[in-house]
């Protein structure tokens, strides 16, 4: 990674360019001058040969070559005529025209191709170095946010994280690559066509010149306005993104609850808002485009046009039809300043966000450039100190989560810390990890205080084992790996073993190459936690933590788990963090905690010998609430047999039911865990909101049933779902599914038509002010008058048209993205959980199907729409006007169309396919981005920063090629 560089107001665009960037932006510059130079004096030399064929139509219409006729055609050619005041034959007048515009046709061509060449390679060296320098942007971003401290990545939703890394890059490439380039080539163009123009006629060109200050300084101002208001939008947006990654990536909890609906509602309401957002920014850009670009330039350009004709009379039209063309680029080309300009700003703004990222130090871990020996390593025994710990989240600095907890853990003592929810276990488990540093107090392993040392040096010495473990898409046995990069097959197999895991996993059609699904979804509970253990047991650990790694099971695989935590922490410091007392039987010493502070402390034995105490109350009160439905065994009553309660503890079933419906297990815990769709009609879907078989108590446990309405679908699952590729007809059935938007779409069709009529409007101004300079001296001031006044009626109507015409274009294609976002939604929580479990179908994939590709299916029925049928109609009448008019010259000048259109034809079909490429790869890329922010505590919990850097990196290589 190269250097970041420090050049003025746009340095943080180009921030990370290299010797070859900078080299390759450099060309890009000087091609980008040279074709701004070139097409002002392409006009300027056509000029010249428009006045050969006005004078040569002179000639015919005459018959007669006169004295002053020859000099002018001595003066705008430039070549040798034999003055002669006989008549000529039209043979002759053929001939010397032909000697006197080829040399003007050469010099035509040469600066075309010349233009064409520089416009090629300019644009080819500005995109290559954009994609170099904004390749790097992502692989610094993503390994920022991996050394960034976990209290900065929670203070930030990983949903608009992970859009950073995707919109804001995008962004950049855009500003880089295009619009900042394009903003240098539009000023040199400007500047260069102003001076030929005031070449040719000065006089005439400050009456052009009227209309582009107030082009630019409108055009800037409106930028202003457009650029807060988009910025609005990209935050409502971005809430909506949000919204969609915490369901996709929490969906078997909305199945669970049946909270379909409620979340679309959500989800719909947003989008409102977006949307009446959206449609003020389109009505105000419509009609603001309509009168800058159509009426404002077109009339300037019609009273200049008609004051030129009658200031230069026939002096030389050809040179007013060069002028001409030149203002009309300049309007045309000023115009989109604004556009780019604006897409610059915004390329500027994102890269300063990102910037903020990428220059902000973590307080925790160690800089990312920082060595990692440069602070000291554990000893790696196994002692732990808690001394005066207070400690406070920083997103809520005023609620003390401890308050002076102190305690010690020896070598090889296994500890248990229980308590109720919101005294502070899991925080504990936080600060040993060092997510978090104390407000005051300090922990210390084997005497040594944590902030001494490296976290990543740290966290090699802890295995963890959390509540809900995370597993990663891939083997169990790159899961196990996951625990140390470097450990063989056979540490592999010696840690299932060691973890209870080995028979279940031997038991799977592929044993340790079975896949596990995203976040582990083919997996059980149990099975998911004891393939956790085993990843926590290869570390060798010289501490072991487990964060209520029972709480979420059923009895049976808390059994199997709980025996798998034994075998683990066996000869190890072991501390259990736990909320059933069943899990802490074997513990050495029970800590209990209660509002952030220690209460209560002891061997267990001790603690259940007062009666009056915390932990015999909380034994107490799980003795009612507990699941635990072993029968009852007629030994010896013993420390284990008080842990373990049982329906007999219970007067009657009765009683036993309503402890399991109000226990914090059957409230939440299982919900997920057994769930079927009951129903597939389209109308409504049925879902489970809790289900459980029956008990040993044969009580027969009715399913409770939840109906959520949808709406009724208008096309087909096999048309439109995720997952399928899109054609033609996918895409004319969507279109067709939008039946709302056939109001503007039924508008919009044929004023767009209208429009493609009125494209032409220029070209039969300029001929009709040229065909003026054939007429006398005493008609002319009348037939530019008339013209002047037909135009400028003409442009008020195209105005109209194009005020309309972009209006109802863009909130059709606006709309139709909604729809289309939002049945999408619906449709994809219509399915149950096994669809999840698919690899083309986790949540980041998902999330970039519903936002990306449908801002992509806007893009075609809406700004494509509003270019294409306007062109093809502009196309086929002109095409059409030019036969009628001449059709040999038209076949000698439409030759190019049929190539232009061949060769369109095949760059389509290469870059359709290659985008088909680099969409799945962009979405592979924005599935590990999602995943790997969304389980950023087990990645640093586990030391797998590089590793996951290095995945990602390898992700965007396809791309960059």
């Amino acid at each position: 990674m190269g250097a970041r560089q420090k050049w003025g107001a746009f340095s943080v665009l180009y921030s990370f360019a290299d010797a070859v960037d900078i080299q390759l932006m450099m060309v890009g510059l000087i091609l980008a001058l040279v074709q701004a130079v070139l097409p002002p004096f392409v006009w300027l030399v056509m000029g010249d040969f428009v006045s050969l064929s006005i004078v040569r139509e002179e000639m015919k219409i005459n018959k007669t070559l006169h004295i002053e006729m020859l000099q002018q055609l001595d003066e705008v050619s430039s070549s040798n005529i034999t003055t002669s005041t006989q008549l000529v034959r039209q043979s002759a007048i053929d001939k010397q025209f032909e000697s006197s515009a080829t040399p003007v046709f050469i010099a035509m061509l040469s600066l075309s191709i010349a233009t064409f060449i520089a416009a090629f390679f300019q644009r080819l060296a500005w995109e290559v170095s954009g994609i170099r320098q904004v390749f790097r942007v992502k692989k610094a971003y993503i390994r920022k946010l991996l050394h960034m401290d976990v209290a900065w990545l929670e203070s930030r939703h990983s949903g608009q994280v992970a859009s950073m890394l995707h919109d804001h890059a995008d962004s950049i490439y855009q500003g880089m690559a295009d619009h900042l380039p394009m903003v240098i080539f539009i000023f040199a163009y400007l500047f260069v066509s102003l001076a030929v123009c005031f070449y040719i006629q000065w006089d005439v060109t400050l009456v052009m010149f009227a209309a582009l200050p107030l082009l630019i300084g409108t055009r800037l101002i409106f930028s202003r306005w457009f650029c807060k208001t988009r910025d609005d939008e990209q935050k409502l947006l971005a809430k909506m993104t949000n919204l969609v990654q915490e369901t996709f990536s929490c969906i078997r909890t909305v199945i669970a609850f049946a909270a379909q609906k409620q979340t679309i509602n959500k989800y719909e309401r947003l989008m409102i808002e977006h949307n009446l957002m959206t449609e003020q920014r389109l009505t105000a850009s419509s009609i603001y485009d309509a009168l800058a670009q159509v009426l404002l330039t077109e009339f300037i350009f019609t009273a200049a046009l008609c004051y030129g004709m009658w200031r230069v009379g026939d002096d030389n039209p050809g040179r007013l039809a060069a002028l001409a063309i030149n203002m009309l680029y300049m309007c045309v080309t000023s115009i989109s300043i604004g556009f780019h300009l604006t897409g610059a700003s915004m390329a500027r703004q994102n890269a300063n966000e990102m910037n903020e990222i990428l220059e902000e130090k973590p307080n925790i871990e160690c800089h990312v450039n920082r060595h990692k020996e440069s602070m000291m390593r554990p000893k790696g025994r196994g002692n732990i100190t808690f001394t005066n710990i207070r400690f406070a989240y920083p997103s809520r600095p005023d609620i003390e989560v401890l308050r002076g907890v102190s305690f010690s853990v020896t070598s090889g003592e296994h500890i248990a810390i229980v308590g109720p929810s919101g005294s502070g276990k899991s925080t504990l488990t936080a600060l040993m990890l060092r997510f978090y540093d104390p407000i005051s107090g300090a922990v210390y392993l084997d005497g040594v205080n944590l902030k001494r040392m490296n976290p990543d040096n740290l966290r090699a010495q802890l295995g963890l084992v959390s509540q809900e473990p995370v597993l990663f898409d891939g083997t169990i046995s790159d899961n196990i790996r996951y625990g140390r990069l470097d450990a063989t097959q056979t540490d592999i197999n010696d840690a299932a073993r060691k973890a209870e895991a080995w028979q279940f996993i031997n038991a799977l059609p592929e044993g340790m190459k079975t896949r596990v699904g995203d976040r582990g979804m083919q997996l059980s509970g149990g099975q998911k936690q004891r393939v956790a253990i085993a990843r926590a047991v290869i570390r060798n650990p010289a501490i072991m933590i487990f964060d209520e790694a029972t709480s979420a099971l059923d009895t049976k695989h808390e059994v199997e788990v709980q025996k798998a935590i034994d075998a683990a922490s066996q000869g190890i410091t072991t501390i259990t963090i736990a909320h059933r007392l069943s899990t802490v039987r074997n513990a050495d010493r029970i800590i209990v905690l209660e509002g952030g502070e220690i209460v209560e402390e002891g061997s267990p034995e001790d603690l259940l010998a007062k009666t009056d105490g915390k932990f015999y109350r909380m034994y107490n009160d799980q003795k009612l609430d507990s699941l635990a439905v072993n029968p009852p065994t007629k030994t010896k009553v013993s420390l284990a047999a008080h842990f373990s309660m049982t329906p007999t503890d219970f007067p009657d079933p009765e009683t036993y039911r309503r402890a399991w419906a109000r226990s914090s297990l059957g409230a939440h815990k299982r919900l997920g865990k057994s769930y079927s769709v009951l129903s597939t009609d389209r109308e409504k879907l049925t879902l489970p909101v809790m289900s459980k078989k029956r008990s040993r108590m044969d009580t027969p446990f009715k399913t409770n049933i939840m109906e959520v309405a949808m709406e009724e679908k208008s096309f087909d699952d096999d048309t439109w779902l995720p997952g399928k590729d899109t054609n033609f007809k996918a895409v004319w059935n969507l279109i067709r599914s939008y039946k709302t938007g056939y109001t503007h779409l039924g508008i919009a069709i044929p004023v767009t038509i209208l429009r493609g009529f009125f494209f032409l409007l220029v070209c039969f101004e300029v001929a009709s002010v040229l065909e003026i300079a054939l007429a006398s001296s005493d008609e002319m001031s009348q037939q530019v008058f008339i013209t002047a006044a037909v135009y400028t009626a003409l442009i008020i109507i195209k105005t109209m048209f194009e005020a309309v015409g972009r209006l109802f274009i863009a909130l059709y294609g606006h709309g139709f993205c909604g729809h289309m976002r939002s049945e999408m939604f619906r449709c994809i929580l219509r399915h149950g959980a096994a669809y999840f479990d698919e690899e083309r179908n986790t949540p980041g994939r998902l999330v970039h199907r519903l936002i990306s590709d449908t801002a992509s299916l806007n893009r075609i029925v809406g700004e494509k729409l509003d270019l294409l049928i306007p062109a093809i109609i502009c196309s086929i009448v002109s095409v059409t006007i030019a036969l009628i008019i001449n059709w040999k010259l038209a076949l000698l000048c439409g030759f190019q169309f049929p190539a232009f259109f061949l060769f369109r034809l095949v760059e389509l079909r290469e870059t359709s396919k290659r985008q088909r490429q680099m969409v799945e790869q962009e979405k592979k890329a924005a599935n590990l981005a999602t995943l790997v922010l969304s389980n950023m505590s087990t990645i640093k919990a586990y030391t797998l920063q590089e590793h996951f850097n290095q995945i990602f990196c390898d992700a965007l290589k396809p791309l960059q090629k």
